[in-house]
C-alpha cells in the first residue's frame, strides 16, 4: 500500500513542479477580474433570461489586462464544456473580436477540447478588456482562465497529450485484462471493474469534452456529463459490493437504491432525444440525479467498508484505501473545480488522468489479490478437512477397537465369571444351576442392550455387591466385605468397581483355591476417593502371569479409567491386591 501511495504521490508532485514551471502570469501583464451585474452591462452584451434552475448558471464578468511590453499572448480558458459562453475582446473603446463557444453554437472553427484560447497581441502600455457571459443551463460552471506565452501553451497541449495517451493506454490495457478474466474465471467483479472502469474513463473524458465533440449539434454535453457520472457512481458501488462483499450480505435496500439509479439513467438517455435540450425541468432533473447518486454511492460504499471492518474481512483495508484516494481527488478536482470554488485548470485535468490510471491498476491487483488469498484460504481448508476425515477415520476405527475390547472385558469378566462358577460348581458348590444360567443370560441381554446396565437399573452398590457374592457363598468358600463408603452416586463408578470384584472372584476360584476372600472398601474424605483392598488365603499370585492374564489387563484398564491405580503385594501362599485412589469426582 505504501508504494502505491508512493507512486500516485510522485505524479501528482510531478505535475505540479511542471504545472509551476510552465504556468503563471508573467509579471509584465497585471490581471484584474470585476463581476458584472444584469444591471451594469455595456450596451453589446445581451442579457440571458433567468430561468428558474436549481444552480446558478448565468455570470458576466470584465477581464482588463495592462500590458507593461509588447508581445503576444494567449487568454486560456480551462473550461471546454459550456452550453454557451461569449466573448468581446475590446480595442480603444470599440469591439474588435466577438466570439462565442459551447453546446449552443452549432459549428466553431476551433477545437475547444483542450479549453479555449484566445489570442492576444499587445503593445508597451496597452490595455485589453475582455468581456464575457455565461449560461450553462442549468449546470455548475468553471470560468477559470490563465494567460501564457504561445510556447507555454504549447507546451502544455504537449504534456497534456502526452498525460492522455500514456493513461488512455495504461487503462486500456488493464480494462482488456479485466474483461478477459472475467471471460476467463467468469466472476462478476472482473465484469463490475471493466464497466467501472469503463464508464469512469468516459465520465473523465467527458467531464474535459474530449469525446463531447463526437455529439450530434443537437445534443447538450452536459446531459452527456451527467449521465456519464451516473453511471460511474452505480458501477463504482456495484464494482465495491461485488469486491468486498462478493455481491452479498448487505440490505437489499443498498442494491435496489442504486439498481433504481441505473434505470433512471436509461430514462435520462431516452429524454435527451425526446425532450427539448433548453427544457428547465430536464436540467434540474439531472442535476437532482446526478448530486444523489452521487451522494448515495459515496456514502453507501462507507457503510460497505464500515461493516467490512467489523467483519475483519482482509481485503478491505486496501480498498478503503483505494476508495479515500479517490473520494478527496474526485472532490477537489471535479466536484469543487466544477462549483467555482477551485480554479479549473490543467493540473486537475492530469490529476483525474493519473487518477483513473492508477485506479485501474490498483483494482485489478486488488482483485487477484482477494483471489489468491481466497485461494489460499480454499487450500488450508482442505488441508483442514484431510487431517478432520483422517482423524474422524482413526476415532472411528479407535471408537470400534475400544468397542470391541470393552464387549470383550464384559465377557470375559461377567460370562467369563459365571461360566468358571458352572465349571467347578461339582468340586466347591452345591445350589441351583439354572440360577445361575439364568443370570449368564441377564448379563447376555446386558451386552446387547448396549452396556448399559447402570442405565437401565438402579441398585444400592452394597446390594449390587450382595448379589454378585450370593452364588459364591455356598461350603468351604467365605466373603468377607467391609464397606466402609456411602451410596455411590455415579452408576459409572459403581459398574467398574462391581466389574472388579467380579473378576477377583473369578481369579479366586479359578487359580487361587482360596477359601476365604476380603474386600475392603475404604474412604478418603481428604482425597474424595475410594481405596479398595483384596485378600485371599490361596496359593498366592503367580508373577509369570503378571503382564499376561486377560482379567489382570482389564481390571488394571478399569482402575486407571476411574484416575486410580492397582498395586499387586508380593506375599507368599496369599494373593493381596489394591486399588487405590479411585477419584468418586461428586
Amino acid at each position: 500500500m505504501l508504494k502505491t501511495l508512493t507512486i500516485f504521490l510522485f505524479c501528482i508532485t510531478y505535475s505540479l513542479l511542471f504545472y509551476t514551471k510552465c504556468h503563471g502570469t508573467p509579471n509584465q501583464y497585471t490581471i484584474q477580474t470585476t463581476v458584472l451585474s444584469s444591471d451594469s452591462l455595456p450596451s453589446f452584451i445581451p442579457i440571458i433570461e433567468e430561468k428558474p434552475f436549481i444552480v446558478k448558471s448565468i455570470k458576466y464578468a470584465e477581464i482588463r489586462i495592462d500590458s507593461k511590453v509588447k508581445g503576444d499572448q494567449i487568454l486560456h480558458f480551462y473550461s471546454n464544456s459550456t452550453h454557451d459562453i461569449k466573448f468581446w475582446v475590446i480595442k480603444s473603446d470599440t469591439i474588435s473580436r466577438y466570439l462565442q463557444f459551447g453546446d449552443n453554437v452549432p459549428h466553431f472553427d476551433q477545437d475547444s477540447s483542450n479549453g479555449i484560447s484566445i489570442p492576444l497581441s499587445f503593445k508597451a502600455g496597452e490595455t485589453k478588456k475582455i468581456y464575457y457571459s455565461i449560461f450553462d443551463l442549468g449546470f455548475a460552471y468553471n470560468d477559470s482562465f490563465t494567460l501564457v506565452s504561445p510556447e507555454e501553451l504549447d507546451q502544455l497541449y504537449d504534456y497534456d497529450k502526452k498525460v492522455r495517451i500514456v493513461c488512455r493506454s495504461i487503462i486500456g490495457i488493464f480494462l482488456f485484462i479485466g474483461l478477459y478474466l472475467g471471460i476467463y474465471f467468469r466472476k462478476k467483479v472482473f465484469f463490475y471493474y471493466f464497466f467501472c472502469s469503463f464508464t469512469g474513463i468516459a465520465f473523465v473524458e467527458g467531464e474535459f469534452s474530449h469525446i463531447l465533440h463526437f455529439l450530434p449539434d443537437n445534443v447538450n454535453g452536459k446531459f452527456m456529463q451527467s449521465i456519464y457520472a451516473q453511471l460511474y457512481h452505480c458501477f463504482y458501488f456495484f464494482f465495491y459490493y461485488s469486491l468486498v462483499f462478493n455481491s452479498k450480505g448487505l440490505k437489499p435496500f443498498f442494491n435496489k437504491t442504486m439498481k433504481s439509479y441505473l434505470y433512471l439513467t436509461g430514462i435520462n438517455i431516452i429524454f435527451i432525444y425526446v425532450l427539448q435540450q433548453n427544457s428547465t425541468f430536464f436540467s434540474n432533473y439531472n442535476v437532482v440525479v446526478s448530486f444523489t447518486s452521487f451522494m448515495c454511492c459515496y456514502i453507501f460504499i462507507m457503510y460497505l467498508l464500515y461493516k467490512g471492518f467489523q467483519l475483519k474481512i482482509p481485503i478491505v483495508k486496501p480498498v478503503a484505501f483505494i476508495f479515500m484516494v479517490n473520494f478527496f481527488v474526485v472532490i477537489i478536482f471535479s466536484v469543487l473545480t466544477n462549483l467555482g470554488i477551485i480554479s479549473k485548470d490543467n493540473l486537475s485535468r492530469y490529476i483525474i488522468y493519473y487518477l483513473f490510471a492508477f485506479d485501474s491498476t490498483y483494482y485489478i491487483f486488488v482483485i487477484l489479490y482477494k483471489y489468491y488469498q481466497l485461494t489460499n484460504e480454499k487450500k488450508a481448508l482442505l488441508i483442514k478437512y484431510n487431517i478432520l476425515q483422517r482423524d474422524y477415520s482413526l476415532a472411528l476405527m479407535e471408537g470400534q477397537e475400544n468397542e470391541k475390547n470393552k464387549i470383550g472385558r464384559e465377557l470375559h469378566d461377567h460370562i467369563g465369571g459365571n461360566l468358571a462358577l458352572l465349571n467347578k460348581k461339582d468340586l466347591h458348590f452345591q445350589y441351583n444351576s439354572e440360577d445361575l444360567l439364568q443370570n449368564t443370560i441377564n448379563s447376555l441381554e446386558d451386552i446387547i442392550k448396549g452396556l448399559s446396565k447402570e442405565s437401565n437399573k438402579e441398585h444400592h452398590f452394597k446390594s449390587e455387591l450382595e448379589q454378585l457374592f450370593q452364588p459364591y457363598s455356598k461350603n468351604n468358600f467365605r466373603i468377607h466385605l467391609k464397606l466402609n463408603i456411602k451410596k455411590l452416586q455415579s452408576p459409572y463408578i459403581q459398574r467398574q468397581l462391581y466389574r472388579i470384584c467380579q473378576e477377583l472372584l473369578t481369579n479366586a476360584i479359578k487359580h487361587s483355591q482360596a477359601k476365604n476372600v476380603y474386600f475392603h472398601f475404604d474412604y478418603i474424605s481428604e482425597a474424595n476417593a475410594i481405596d479398595l483392598h483384596y485378600a485371599d488365603d490361596g496359593i498366592g499370585f503367580n508373577k509369570t502371569s503378571e503382564n499376561k492374564g486377560i482379567g489382570l489387563k482389564n481390571m488394571k484398564y478399569r482402575v486407571e479409567k476411574l484416575k486410580g491405580k492397582m498395586e499387586i503385594l508380593e506375599v507368599e501362599e496369599e494373593t493381596k491386591i489394591d486399588f487405590l485412589h479411585i477419584q468418586l469426582g461428586e
